[in-house]
């Protein structure tokens, strides 16, 4: 029986072999062109002759050759002007720009000396002391000389 299935076997691996190499022998013709033969330059063409005299060509400039051109007029300097003096600064050194509500609590949003300081009533910036704070009608503050000084709300 071992030798039956091995025969079957065998014959099947033989019969798989011959069907997997039919044709592979057979590759398609490829053509080929004929050889030509390609023949030596000649000698080297000589470029025409230049005249003398003639101008040779800009092959970057189109048309015919422009007019000579004056010469340009000599660059006048300016006189040097120093830039403007910055305007001087507002005379009132604290602006109140607008009124912050935090957690229930109004704080002002001030301009102090060109710096933005936020504050709450009590609390100081800048040598400043927010005394109370309004939307509608302003702050009341204390200067470092201490004077109370009111700033009104921006319109």
């Amino acid at each position: 029986m071992r030798r039956l299935v091995f025969l079957a076997l065998a014959s099947a691996l033989a019969l798989s072999v011959v069907a997997l190499t039919r044709g592979a022998g057979t590759v398609a013709p490829v053509e080929v062109a004929p050889f030509r033969a390609v023949s030596p330059p000649g000698p080297p063409r000589s470029p025409r002759p230049v005249e003398a005299d003639a101008p040779l060509r800009n092959v970057f400039e189109y048309g015919a050759a422009p007019e000579a051109r004056t010469a340009p007029a000599p660059a006048r300097r300016r006189a040097f002007i120093p830039p403007a003096a910055p305007p001087p600064s507002a005379a009132e050194p604290v602006r109140l720009i607008g009124v912050v509500d935090r957690g229930g609590e109004p704080r002002a949003a001030l301009v102090i000396e060109g710096e933005v300081v936020v504050l709450s009533p009590g609390e100081s910036g800048m040598g400043y002391t927010l005394l109370t704070v309004d939307g509608d009608v302003g702050a009341t503050l204390t200067t470092p000389s201490g004077e109370e000084v009111r700033v009104p709300a921006n319109p």
